[in-house]
C-alpha cells in the first residue's frame, strides 16, 4: 500500500508506507538490495564494539544501560553543521550506504541504528514514541561528543522525530532535508478518505482500513515498538505550534515521482485522494520554514536515497553550502 517501513513481521502493506520494503500490488519498492551491507569500508573494518580510523568513528555508545550503534565518517569542517541521517521506520543505518560513501571525503556525516534495529539492542519499553527516539538521539550525540548544530536528513517516518527534535532542541538544528517524508497527518486523513465499510467494497479498501487502524496503534507490530499514532500526534503538536517550526533555517523536501503508484490498487477516486493527501503532507513540511522548498525527484520510488543517491547528496551539499555562506 503506502510507504512506511521495512522488515516488519506483520502488516506488510502499511508497514511499507513508512519506509523501506515492498509488497506486490501494495507497498513501494523501497528496500535497496544492500540494505544490510556495511556503509563503507571503514565501517566494515570496524568491530561492532568500537573502532576509530582517523576522524572516522564506528562505535556502540552507552546511552544509559543500553547502547546505540553510531557511525560518523568524514572530516569536521569549521562552520559546517554535522549531517545526521535518520532512517525510515524499521530501517538500519546502512540504507544510507551510498550517501555516506559519496559524502565522507568532504563532510562530517553520522548515521545510527535506532533501538531494536541493526546493531542496536531493543529498548526495554513495550511501547515507545517519537519523543523516545529524540531522547535517545540527543543522548547518543552528546555521549559520542558529536556537537551541534546538525543538518538533519530524514527519510519517510523520520520527518516525525526530526520535527520533535527541532521543537525540543531548536538551537541544535541548522536545517533539514526530508526525503519522501510521510506527513504526520497522512494516516488520519487517509482513513477519513475511505468510505464506510461495506460487504461489496474492494479488498484493497478493506485492507487499507484495517491496517490504518491496527498497525499504527500496535507497537508490537514493528521492530522498534513504536506507537505510531502517538508518535504522529507528537509530530503534529510540534508542527502546529505558532510560527514555522524551523524558522528561517532551510528545509528541502524531496518527493518521489512514483510513490503514488503504491496505492494504485485502490479505486481511482480514492487513489487520487490518497495522492493529494500525501503530497499536501509533504508541502506542509516544506512550509515549516521561511526558506522551505519542495521538489519532485524524477525516476524515483519511495527510497530516493537508493534510487537517486546523487540527487540526495547534491541536495545535502547545496544546503550545507548555503549554511556556510
Amino acid at each position: 500500500m503506502r510507504p512506511h517501513s521495512r522488515r516488519l513481521a506483520a502488516s506488510p502493506m502499511l508497514a511499507l508506507s513508512f519506509a523501506v520494503s515492498a509488497c506486490a500490488g501494495a507497498a513501494p519498492n523501497s528496500g535497496p538490495s544492500n540494505a544490510s551491507a556495511p556503509a563503507t569500508s571503514a565501517a566494515a573494518a570496524a568491530s561492532t564494539a568500537s573502532a576509530s580510523t582517523g576522524t572516522d568513528l564506528v562505535a556502540d555508545i552507552d546511552i544509559g544501560g543500553r547502547t546505540l550503534h553510531l557511525v560518523c565518517l568524514g572530516p569536521t569542517t569549521a562552520g559546517e553543521p554535522t549531517v545526521v541521517l535518520e532512517s525510515g521506520l524499521g530501517a538500519p543505518y546502512s540504507v544510507w550506504s551510498q550517501v555516506l560513501t559519496a559524502m565522507q571525503a568532504k563532510h562530517r556525516v553520522c548515521a545510527y541504528d535506532r533501538a531494536g534495529l541493526g546493531a542496536s539492542p531493543p529498548a526495554p519499553e513495550a511501547s515507545r514514541t517519537a519523543a523516545d527516539v529524540v531522547a535517545d538521539l540527543h543522548t547518543l550525540l552528546t555521549k559520542a561528543g558529536v556537537a551541534g548544530p546538525y543538518l538533519m536528513v530524514g527519510h519517510s517516518f523520520a520527518a516525525w522525530p526530526i520535527a520533535v527534535y527541532a521543537k525540543a532542541h531548536p538551537d541544535d538544528v541548522a536545517g533539514a532535508v526530508l526525503i519522501d517524508p510521510r506527513g504526520p497527518k497522512v494516516s488520519r486523513d487517509w482513513l477519513a478518505a475511505l468510505p464506510a465499510a461495506s460487504a461489496s467494497e474492494a479488498p484493497a479498501v478493506a485492507a487499507n482500513r484495517d491496517e490504518l487502524g491496527a498497525f499504527e496503534h500496535d507497537p508490537s507490530m514493528n521492530d522498534e515498538h513504536l506507537d505510531l499514532t502517538a508518535s504522529s500526534d507528537e509530530a503534529v503538536a510540534a508542527l502546529d505550534a505558532p510560527g514555522p517550526l524551523f524558522g528561517d533555517h532551510p528545509v528541502v523536501v524531496l518527493g518521489a515521482a512514483n510513490t503514488h503508484t503504491n496505492w494504485a490498487d485502490l479505486p481511482p477516486a480514492i487513489a487520487a485522494s490518497f495522492d493529494t493527501i500525501w503530497l499536501d503532507g509533504q508541502k506542509a513540511l516544506a512550509a515549516e520554514s521561511t526558506a522551505g522548498s519542495f521538489a519532485v525527484v524524477p525516476d524515483s520510488d519511495h527510497e530516493i536515497q537508493a534510487d537517486q543517491p546523487a540527487t540526495v547528496v547534491k541536495t545535502i551539499e547545496s544546503v550545507l553550502a548555503g549554511l556556510g555562506s
